[in-house]
């Protein structure tokens, strides 16, 4: 990705090896950019969940099926599932679709067992007995992991276990990440600290910013200006649950602090985001900022990236969703690598929506 941001925009990249923490949590490297008449140094963190990811994956197939149907209940039945509607219909399908898989697998499975029934031979009964698990799992784990299933099952169960504060593991986590953000702004070394969150892991940047604000009230006002990047959120799944009172209460600390910066980046073209949405009204949430907050801007794939490039992904949803944090292949107001290290603070670039794909002032500064 560096070698597609050098030649997108021109600039020089120098960066260094990952260097772990001691308990593997965190992956720091610095990266140095050179344009015409600028240069930026950006220590870039990258929290590891790896280690959680993977306990969760191990689960059996048959406590991940009864976790999902319970969450799938849950969401449909608390209302959560109707305030998605009413924010992002799109949405609606992306938290659907694993049910669908799942209804597919079923039906081919026991249709399966009909036919095997229905073999005139002795013991077809028991071989239609023992057929409907042997179809099912062959087809969970193949189509099924080609097409995301175990993997968005596992993330609709894990939401529902974050919102409802069942996440210990989770919570230890992210309470260490705002110790390290408060650690950093304490240096006044930086100009800026942005907490990035992609996805799901908006919610967990924006819990990340709100607990770094309850350690340190002051934490907006030491210099480095402090802003949450939420990039194709879904932090609303969260948000918007009548459960998550907790979670709220946590993101209202944030919203309250008028020295807290928040620029979120939507796109028509990703389903798997709340196009359209402003985030802190939805939960419901009272923001004392003198700006908007966040600062919503919305996005076009196919402005920033070559037309066969965007052709190729443009079907591909789950493609589509990462492009916030790939590479583009041309120069567009939003870039995720130039945001990381290019010379424009995350404000500015927000409030100024810089535009024109050539004679970018950022290439000239």
């Amino acid at each position: 990705m560096a070698k597609r941001f050098s030649s997108t925009w021109g600039v020089e990249v120098d960066q260094s090896e990952l260097v772990l923490s001691e308990n593997g949590t965190l992956g720091t490297k610095k990266i140095r950019t050179r344009g015409q008449r600028w240069e930026v140094e950006t220590e870039f963190s990258v929290c590891n969940w790896e280690d959680i990811v993977r306990r969760d994956f191990a689960r059996p197939l048959w406590q991940r099926l009864i976790l999902y149907l319970i969450t799938l209940w849950d969401f449909a039945f608390s209302g959560a599932l109707l305030r998605f509607s009413r924010t992002s219909w799109r949405f609606v399908l992306y938290f659907l679709y694993p049910a669908f898989l799942l209804s597919v697998v079923f039906a081919i499975a026991g249709c399966a067992v009909a036919w095997i029934a229905g073999l005139d031979f002795r013991g077809s009964g028991l071989a239609a007995a023992g057929a409907f698990p042997v179809v099912a799992y062959t087809l969970i784990r193949w189509p099924g992991d080609r097409l995301f299933l175990s993997h968005l099952m596992d993330l609709w169960i894990f939401s529902r276990q974050y919102l409802h504060e069942s996440r210990g593991d989770v919570a230890e986590r992210t309470e260490s990440y705002a110790r390290m953000v408060v650690d950093r702004a304490a240096r006044g070394y930086f100009d800026e600290i942005l907490i990035i969150g992609h996805s799901t892991g908006c919610v967990l940047a924006l819990d990340i910013a709100a607990k770094a604000l309850k350690l340190d009230a002051g934490l907006a006002r030491r210099g480095a200006r402090v802003s949450v990047l939420t990039l194709g959120s879904t932090a609303l799944k969260v948000g918007m649950h009548p459960a998550a009172t907790a979670y709220r209460a946590r993101l209202q600390r944030m919203a309250s602090e008028p020295d807290m910066g928040w620029v979120e980046y939507q796109s028509l073209t990703d389903i798997i985001n709340f196009y359209k949405s402003d985030p802190v009204r939805e939960m419901g949430l009272e923001s004392l900022h003198r700006e908007a907050f966040p600062i919503v801007v919305r996005v076009r794939f196919r402005d920033m990236l070559s037309p066969g490039f965007y052709k190729r992904i443009r079907f591909n949803p789950f493609r589509v969703h990462y492009q916030y944090v790939m590479g583009n292949t041309r120069r567009y107001h939003y870039d995720f690598f130039m945001i990381c290290c290019g010379p424009l603070p995350l404000y500015e670039r927000a409030l100024r929506r810089i535009l024109g794909p050539a004679g970018n002032e950022e290439i000239d500064a």
